[in-house]
């Protein structure tokens, strides 16, 4: 496996204040991951200072190239995809919950570093398929 791309459509928080059915929606999360040794910023939103118990991300599709790494940036709206052999990726509940407690202050910033596992996350089904099952660490929240 050399990259896969995957095309984050939505990102919720859930605020504790709320429970977990009303979720607040950042903007600007739109994109599609080159998920190679990427670091970037997937996405930035306003939220009102309090604590919020979980992130979920949602990904509308996603697709594995077997030969070549892409060139560019690991998040943006559009990344050229590699040349070479690829296989989409069948992603059973299409969205990735990430239950890590964090506050927002007023009038601050709150910044979330998540580790995505590649290697961990794809797993070949027979008859050259391919799901994903994104496995992804909150390294950190500051």
């Amino acid at each position: 496996m050399r990259v896969i791309f995957a095309a984050i459509v939505a990102c919720t928080v859930s605020a504790a204040a709320c429970g977990s059915n009303s979720p607040t929606s950042p903007s600007g999360t739109s994109g599609v991951l080159n998920l190679e040794t990427a670091q970037d910023i997937l996405g930035i939103g306003t939220l009102p200072a309090g604590h919020y118990t979980q992130v979920r991300l949602v990904v509308s599709r996603a697709t594995i190239y077997f030969d070549n790494a892409a060139a560019g940036a690991a998040c943006a709206p559009t990344i050229t995809a590699p040349a070479g052999g690829s296989a989409s990726l069948n992603i059973p509940s299409g969205e990735v919950k990430l239950n890590r407690q964090f506050e927002v202050p007023a009038d601050g910033t709150t910044t979330m570093l998540l580790d995505f596992d590649g290697d961990r996350s794809i797993r070949e089904t027979g008859n050259g398929r391919y799901m994903m099952t994104p496995v992804i660490a909150v390294v950190s929240v500051q």
